[in-house]
């Protein structure tokens, strides 16, 4: 990966961390999931087909929740990449 890409990469990570961090936006997803888990639960056995939306949706918000934070995750690699000079010394300080 060349230098643009992970400043790239480092920028869209600390900017999700950023985001993901916020106490609304927290109180938001855990809302969101906790209403999903709700109204699942809150089905008669014999509704099988609106189980199975549901289900899908709790399931995609959690595997999007998961994607951001791999994101984020990728995005703290790209700092310690561009942190590193070629002779291994950190230089943490001249990045983000």
């Amino acid at each position: 990966m060349n230098r643009d890409e992970l400043i790239t990469q480092s920028v869209a990570g600390f900017e999700l961390e950023r985001l993901l961090e916020n106490d609304t936006v927290q109180a938001v997803a855990k809302e969101q999931l906790a209403s999903r888990r709700e109204a699942i639960l809150a089905l008669p056995p014999q509704e099988a087909e609106r189980f199975a939306i549901l289900k899908a949706g709790h399931d995609a918000l959690e595997e999007f929740l998961a994607a951001l934070s791999a994101m984020i995750e990728l995005g703290r690699q790209a700092r310690e990449t561009l942190a590193e000079d070629p002779d291994g010394r950190s230089s943490a300080g001249r990045v983000l």
